[in-house]
């Protein structure tokens, strides 16, 4: 006998069913090619989200489609890829089954139990159904189903699978894989893997059949289809892979790989010993523990891999190429292996964890190394991104003596350091290209500002600005006064014979002001909004000279009031012109020195000069 699903609501033996308003489901969700058949033997035609199911009618689905049901009374039914599937009722019962005539459909249960056929899902459970040539498969993967025949229901429990042949008693005829059970007793030479989110379908000597959500034993060789929403972790002594979305796999490969994978994404993750993957043109590794390293089987591209924590390998049959944090390549099918990026080994500056500093360099890329410090006394992982959230992560480097290495461009970029004991640090590191050769103001900038009304927006680099403030439309009088009011206090006047007066620099320092202009008449101009603030993004120090002599750079320069400047550490003399005369060692591990630039308002600001300059 065939196996008809029932999926409306009834509560198991002589229970009856809730009164079911006049239809037994309603489409909630199409994905593709879906189609319905609107009563028994009618023709065909395209489903729309919102039809309802009657008794006789059907549902089916083409290539690479999907559909979703909302079952009357608690339920959901999901149909795969080429499936059909038909509600009708058993004779004898006052109930609906729905009958699987090909593909397969998953089950949900809500409040009430769901009946398929001589099976019943019990409240908030969910079960895998496929039509298969030996008869129909339920794979439970929550909660339980119970099978009848015999004196009692035969117990489906979360993780197993039975088959119900299409033929016979059904009870007499259930079939259970050993490796499905919940709970697998280990297997010599057996991988352990455990399926979570969705259910897998593994191929077997009687055709593919599913794999259902749990941990299983399976023998090398097992070949394995990873859907969209499952993850597939595959494990043994310890090491990991780790397999998430659709990917095509085979259990094991050549000198312990874990997995063969033809297609995907898989993570592998090094535990006591090495996990290693066999890919197109080679095999991957992530070696010592706590390593991970990802690769992406991209087709006739290649494969993508990343070191993302600790090191790896990349081994192909003439070449093998060591990997760091942070490291990007390409294993290509025919074994060529072509670096993206590659941490850098040494730096041009160093940077305290936690400082968000404008990096000032003759060239970019630059490498640069961010120092752990106290905020990672032990292992770290260093990580750049283009933004705050670290959804775009541009470069990671793990630790290299006390810091890591990454290489940036010209731009901004946010960082954080990631401690093994979980404390850590965060920052911002932006990289411009500059030499620090533009000489600084020497005379503060002039501005006019006009009373009409607008408000005024003045930034200032070192000095603070000359103003002229003007009434062009003021009426002819014998003279006129100007007044500035602060946010803070009283008005300040300034007398003038004309429509116009100058303030010397200084005269205003920052904040936001109110001006306006009053002639000897009585008349009076439109007020008018000042802010004068500090341009941060502005130059720090102006370098005015740079000579490189066994391995030390003597620099001259001057920078903006209020500065403090250091090298190495060491604090920077200035004279009471704010000018600087260093010479400065590069560090054994730098090919290049900085001189740090710290200002109350301007921020921190670091100056690289290369010892290979000339």
């Amino acid at each position: 006998m065939s196996l008809r699903v029932l999926v409306l609501c009834f509560l198991w033996a002589n229970v009856g069913c809730k009164k079911s308003e006049g239809y037994v489901a309603e489409l909630e969700q199409i994905t593709a090619q879906v189609e319905r058949m609107p009563g028994t033997s009618a023709p065909w035609q395209p489903a729309r989200i919102g039809d309802r199911f009657v008794l006789g009618s059907a549902v089916r689905t083409g290539p690479a489609s999907r559909a979703r049901l909302q079952i009357t009374g608690g339920g959901v039914l999901k149909v795969d890829p080429n499936a059909v599937v038909r509600f009708t009722s058993r004779p004898g019962r006052k109930r609906a089954d729905v009958r699987v005539e090909a593909g397969s459909v998953e089950l949900e249960s809500g409040d009430e139990a769901l009946g398929f056929g001589d099976a019943m899902l019990e409240p908030h459970g969910r079960a895998l159904v496929s039509h298969e040539p030996e008869g129909t498969r339920i794979s439970v993967t929550l909660g339980r189903a119970l099978l009848e025949g015999g004196d009692a229901p035969t117990v489906i429990a979360a993780g197993r699978s039975v088959v119900v042949p299409t033929e016979g008693t059904a009870a007499a005829k259930v079939a259970i894989p050993r490796d499905a059970a919940s709970s697998p007793e280990p297997v010599a030479g057996a991988f352990t893997i455990k399926v979570t989110g969705a259910a897998a379908r593994r191929t077997t000597s009687n055709g593919p059949e599913p794999l259902p959500i749990g941990v299983h034993q399976l023998a090398p060789g097992t070949e394995i289809s990873v859907p969209a929403g499952s993850t597939l972790d595959v494990s043994r002594g310890g090491a990991r892979a780790v397999v998430k979305g659709a990917a095509e796999l085979r259990i094991g490969g050549n000198a312990g790989a874990l997995v063969t994978i033809a297609r995907g994404t898989v993570a592998l993750h090094a535990g006591a010993g090495d996990a290693q993957a066999d890919v197109p043109g080679g095999s991957i590794a992530a070696r010592a523990k706590g390593s991970e390293v990802a690769a992406t089987i991209t087709g006739s591209r290649g494969t993508e891999v990343e070191a993302r924590v600790g090191d790896g390998t990349i081994r192909t049959a003439a070449a093998e190429e060591a990997l760091a944090t942070g490291d990007a390549a390409t294993l290509a099918p025919d074994g060529t292996i072509t670096f993206k990026t590659r941490a850098p080994t040494r730096a041009m500056i160093s940077v305290a964890a936690g400082e968000s500093p404008v990096i000032h360099a003759p060239r970019a890329p630059i490498a640069v190394r961010v120092r752990f410090g106290d905020a990672c006394p032990g292992a770290a992982l260093l990580e750049v991104a283009k933004d705050r959230s670290f959804k775009r992560v541009v470069a990671r480097s793990g630790a290299r003596a006390d810091g890591a290495n990454v290489l940036l461009g010209a731009g901004s970029f946010a960082y954080r350091v990631r401690c093994d004991d979980g404390r850590g640090a965060t920052g911002t590191i932006k990289v411009t290209r500059d030499s620090g050769r533009a000489s600084l103001p020497k005379a503060a900038a002039r501005t006019l500002v006009e009373a009409d009304g607008r408000e005024y927006t003045i930034l200032y680099e070192n000095l603070l600005p000359e103003l002229t403030l003007s009434w062009r439309t003021a009426p002819a009088a014998n003279s006129y006064t100007f007044l500035v009011k602060p946010k803070h206090g009283a008005a300040k006047r300034f007398a003038s014979a004309t429509p116009r007066t100058s303030l010397r620099a200084g005269e205003l320092g920052e904040g936001r002001y109110e001006f306006w202009a009053e002639s000897a008449s009585g008349r009076r101009s439109e007020a008018t909004q000042i802010v004068i603030d500090f341009n941060n993004a502005a130059a720090s120090a102006s370098l005015e000279s740079v000579e490189v002599k066994g391995g030390k750079v003597r620099v001259r320069g001057v920078v903006i009031e209020d500065s403090t400047v250091t090298a190495g550490g060491t604090p920077v003399e200035l004279d009471r012109h704010r000018r600087f005369n260093a010479e400065i060692a590069a560090l054994a591990s730098e090919d290049g020195v900085g001189l740090r630039i710290a200002h109350p308002r301007a921020g921190i600001h670091y100056y690289v000069m290369s010892i290979d300059s000339r």
